[in-house]
């Protein structure tokens, strides 16, 4: 299963990059989905981000792990494949993100994200990449928000005032 996902924001190539690159292992700063990041390694291919979710659609709070198997920041482009925490239902994910120059002030972030579901799921393939893009819809929502703006999204802060009420 593939999922292609681009979106528009306003602000330099360079800008949006920092961001999602060059911050990678700090993504809890902006997607409300996410309780903490973290990095191991230094940035680059084999650096392993670990992300604890809140939970996800029909996803329980989890504990994934993803590593950098491609990082090339002239090309501004990288991949992960998840290591460790995916749901049962799939066998295997990985991510590309790229970031493609528009003008001085905008720039396109694509997204490939390709997924393997177990065996027992593969008749309905056709359905998950329908509620994945519904949810990652909201989270690239948080993204852009966050790259031009340079503060969360209000649905993250709600998210982190929830748990600081708790």
């Amino acid at each position: 299963m593939k999922i292609r996902t681009e979106f528009k924001v306003s602000v330099p190539a360079e800008r949006a990059w920092e961001v999602i690159a060059e911050k990678f292992g700090d993504a809890a700063e902006w997607a409300a989905t996410l309780e903490s990041t973290s990095l191991k390694g230094s940035l680059g291919v084999g650096a392993i981000r670990t992300c604890r979710t809140k939970g996800v659609g029909p996803f329980p709070p989890a504990t994934i792990e993803e590593r950098l198997i491609d990082f090339d920041s002239k090309q501004l482009r990288y991949t992960y494949v998840v290591e460790s925490g995916l749901p049962a239902i799939f066998k295997s994910a990985q991510n590309t993100w790229s970031v493609e120059s528009i003008s001085e002030t905008s720039c396109i972030i694509h997204t490939l994200v390709i997924a393997k579901l177990n065996f027992w799921l593969r008749p309905l393939e056709w359905l998950f990449p329908l509620l994945l893009k519904r949810d990652l819809k909201k989270t690239f929502e948080e993204l852009s928000h966050f790259i031009e703006q340079g503060k969360p999204h209000p649905r993250k802060v709600k998210s982190i005032s929830k748990r600081a009420k708790i």
